[in-house]
């Protein structure tokens, strides 16, 4: 428990430090034997956020937040979420009991379908909350995504009605992985990923990761260096793939915090995004 909970201030302490950019990065690595498997992220953006680290206890009722056949459940889990209370309240990532983890990133490629009533629904801004309270592994959570649909309505930013396109990546103790994407209104699922960013998809992501190999720009020389979300992509792959053996948790803590300052977005004159309905970088 004491393990899981590290994870958590890790996590929860680069959500509170990074906030440069609409820029998010997210890996995890398998140190192996007793440390197990690590994730960590930034969450880079150039409003304040008010990130709020709230526990949901086992037992607690929760409702999906649509307006018509919303889901609702009582957790079957306790969890520790990251709920940015300055943006819808939406929760950006969480950790459950069982070592469930889930993370919730831009992704301006995002095309939903239209919201089926006849189907239970969440939020998608609070999809992380139903998962960590019902699910203990990727499995589950794979094997229930036809019961209901994850959908994100519009919300209000800066005075205008707009949509947070968004993409999801799940990861258990035992080293299982999955991105979950809408992309031309299907989702779709990958398998084993070990790291994300913004845009494109993941599939165009990869694109970008074999050429960059083709290049010779996949060593730690060469390395593609900018804020550019395929650049932050290819660096997280490659820090996630080459990571050193680490010899106890604070030395794999340190690991991945020194991993998520690499690709963390600094404070730079001059460089932001135009809106928030345009964050890609």
């Amino acid at each position: 428990m004491n393990k899981i909970i590290s994870r958590v201030v890790l996590t929860g302490c680069i959500f509170s430090i990074a906030s440069a950019t609409f820029a998010c990065s997210e890996f995890n690595h398998n140190f192996g034997g007793d440390l197990g498997v690590y994730t960590t992220r930034t969450m880079d953006l150039f409003i304040d956020l008010k990130p709020n680290l709230t526990i949901y206890p086992r037992g607690t009722k929760e409702t999906g937040g649509l307006k018509n056949n919303s889901l609702t459940w009582t957790d079957k889990y306790g969890y520790v979420s990251i709920d940015e209370t300055n943006l819808a309240n939406l929760t950006g990532e969480g950790l459950n009991e069982k070592g469930l983890v889930a993370h919730l990133l831009y992704l301006g490629d995002t095309i939903q379908p239209k919201r089926d009533t006849s189907k239970p629904g969440v939020n998608g801004l609070y999809w992380i909350r139903y998962v960590l309270g019902n699910f203990a592994t990727v499995k589950e959570v794979l094997d229930n995504l036809d019961s209901y649909q994850i959908y994100n309505p519009p919300i209000e930013i800066n005075g205008k009605e707009s949509n947070i396109p968004v993409h999801y990546m799940v990861e258990d103790k035992t080293g299982d992985s999955a991105l979950i994407e809408y992309i031309n209104g299907k989702l779709t699922v990958h398998r084993n990923v070990k790291a994300i960013s913004n845009e494109p998809s993941y599939d165009e992501q990869q694109k970008i990761l074999r050429q960059a190999k083709e290049l010779g720009f996949y060593n730690i020389d060469k390395l593609p260096g900018g804020a550019n979300s395929a650049y932050r992509f290819v660096r997280t792959t490659f820090i996630s793939e080459n990571l050193p053996k680490a010899k106890s948790m604070n030395q794999a803590v340190n690991y991945m915090f020194a991993a998520a300052d690499s690709v963390s977005v600094p404070f730079i004159k001059g460089y932001r995004n135009e809106s928030l309905n345009n964050p890609s970088l």
